[in-house]
């Protein structure tokens, strides 16, 4: 199957969901074959580009165009796991903040070397604020 758009939201924060359960959906969706174009993806926590699992699933997925929406920042681990370029495909991203009240600084701005690292047909990354 084929879609253009998939919207995701994972409820990361207080429902006991844990990350290898996430992994485990998003291992789920890329193993049924099903592709789509763009991706909209919310969580509490973020959304690690680092990690191999997510970078599989967008990959197979043949995701082109990502919008993040989170609270706040992903952890990345010191030594990160991803290796530098590995999803060419992406060439759109947007990552986006939810605030209390509109903020000057987008504190995601301090993951851009990051999500260029990753996803290098990436040419400017877009940010926003949601309150």
């Amino acid at each position: 199957m084929h879609l253009e758009r998939l919207s995701l939201m994972t409820f990361d924060l207080g429902f006991e969901a844990s990350h290898s359960d996430v992994c485990e959906h998003m291992l789920a969706i890329a193993r049924s074959g099903t592709t789509f174009k763009h991706l909209s993806y919310t969580s509490f926590i973020g959304f690690d580009p680092t990690d191999d699992v997510v970078q599989t699933f967008l990959d197979r997925c043949q995701v082109r165009s990502l919008r993040l929406t989170m609270m706040r920042g992903p952890f990345i681990p010191p030594q990160p796991d991803y290796m530098v370029g590995k999803v060419r495909q992406v060439d759109h991203l947007e990552l986006g903040e939810v605030v209390q009240k509109p903020n000057i600084f987008n504190s995601l701005v301090t993951y851009e070397n990051v999500f260029k690292k990753v996803f290098p047909s990436v040419q400017d990354i877009h940010y926003f604020q949601h309150w």
